[in-house]
């Protein structure tokens, strides 16, 4: 596939997969969240320009795991629009203290730059070229790995989080765009079909490259949708598999229910249980032992499902949701999955202030606290989602925040779970991954 061609595709998708989540359970600040998006297939421009050095190695011990404490509640005016839901609002400081100085590595994209990837030293804020990115970068769920193509030899390369070369090997015709690492042995590509013969939904290859094995996952489920929507989950098509790749969820139709989301065990071949939910655009999110995903659905509430099918509602953001009245309190968007797997960081929507800011869930408790940092990719440039970037201790999340129009861009915001402050470090760069030390 061609580079401009992927871009686009990925953009046009994402904008889609924002557009159906929308369709049926959506408020204005939802709508002004997929305005931003869907920018992002109609303009380019260039804005920034950085000197840039090799991939330099990395030598520095790793942090220790701790959780945060986000438990500080403030009265509102309007305390029915605040259900399960506290705040504490970070002033954001223009740069760190001597004292609060994190060390490791951080992965951008520079925005508007002929898709130049960066990695960017937290210690002394220098910017290292990562040279020849085709299209994408993605780094592995334990965070010591990362691949791209390689836009000159057209080989997949893949690292060490210090830049130790660990595997190349040809890229193969019917690899679409780079996916997402299904592992940390194995990377998906959506199954690239010439264009008058496209499928949809995308059978997926699955790809070990240290071994060279490959399979094909062709999504033939009982009642999946295959129609209008054409979700494109983070790089996995219409389907996201469990790290062992045997059980899947896929959006499908649920009889007598309408649409929802459906987990489906490969190897006996049943249905294990079904979601209905008019909200799917939203990709579940698997923790890495296969045990459960997380996801939000029915209602715009977060929902924990086991691998065996059961279902529990984690949140009561929305406790007088009505289907028929769109009447949210809060809806949620591009979240991630903390690396101790305890939190989820998200982009919550309020209908009170139509704002979008970043907020954290204790998957434990089901308390959201807001932090009220505003949502802020670049619309000129999004060829990732604008999801929230981990630090691999849990302790830390980088975000793209404080959009603004007039050639400002946007500002790389970096929030200390433990200190609680946040550290305005960079501007007009999309994070990408955070490395582990080696």
């Amino acid at each position: 596939m061609k580079k401009t061609g992927q871009i686009i595709f990925v953009i046009v998708l994402s904008s889609l997969l924002v557009q159906c989540s929308f369709s049926a359970e959506s408020g204005n600040g939802a709508q002004a969240l997929e305005e931003v998006i869907t920018l992002a297939s109609t303009n380019k421009s260039h804005l920034l320009s950085t000197e840039t050095e090799e991939i330099p190695n990395v030598n520095a011990p790793t942090l220790s795991i701790a959780s945060p404490t986000v438990t500080n509640q403030v009265p509102t005016s309007t305390p029915e629009l605040r259900p399960g839901i506290s705040q504490e609002c970070l002033n954001i400081s223009p740069k760190p203290s001597k004292d609060n100085q994190r060390k490791g590595k951080i992965v951008f994209l520079e925005n508007n730059k002929n898709n130049k990837h960066l990695l960017y030293d937290l210690e002394t804020g220098k910017k290292k070229d990562i040279p020849n990115v085709e299209n994408y970068l993605i780094v592995s769920p334990n965070q010591k790995m990362f691949a791209y193509e390689d836009a000159q030899s057209q080989k997949l390369m893949i690292f060490t989080s210090d830049g130790q070369l660990l595997r190349s090997m040809e890229r193969k015709k019917d690899w679409g765009f780079l996916g997402k690492w299904q592992n940390n042995e194995q990377i998906i590509f959506p199954k690239y079909v010439d264009p008058p013969n496209e499928e949809y939904p995308h059978s997926l290859i699955v790809l070990n490259p240290f071994s060279g094995e490959e399979q094909i996952l062709q999504p033939k489920y009982p009642n999946i949708e295959n129609t209008s929507y054409r979700l494109e989950w983070e790089g996995s098509g219409t389907t996201v598999y469990d790290p062992m790749i045997t059980e899947v969820v896929y959006p499908g139709y649920i009889e007598g229910k309408g649409m929802g989301y459906i987990l489906f065990d490969i190897k006996d071949k049943t249905k294990l249980t079904e979601l209905p939910s008019s909200v799917f655009g939203n990709t579940p999110k698997w923790f890495l032992d296969g045990s459960k995903f997380i996801v939000n659905a029915r209602g715009g509430e977060f929902y924990l499902i086991t691998r065996d099918g059961d279902i529990k509602q984690i949140t009561h953001m929305n406790p007088a949701y009505d289907p028929s009245k769109n009447d949210f309190n809060y809806e949620s968007y591009f979240y991630s999955l903390s690396p101790d797997e305890r939190y989820l960081a998200l982009w919550l929507t309020s209908s009170l202030t139509k704002d979008t800011t970043l907020a954290i869930l204790n998957i434990s408790t089901g308390e959201v606290t807001d932090f009220c940092i505003p949502h802020g990719p670049d619309p000129l440039v999004m060829p990732y989602m604008p999801i929230p970037i981990w630090s691999p201790d849990s302790k830390a999340i980088v975000v793209d925040a404080n959009y603004q129009n007039g050639g400002n861009g946007n500002d790389v915001i970096l929030i200390d779970l433990i200190e609680k402050n946040a550290i305005r470090i960079d501007q007009n760069l999309t994070p990408v991954g955070w490395l582990a030390l080696p």
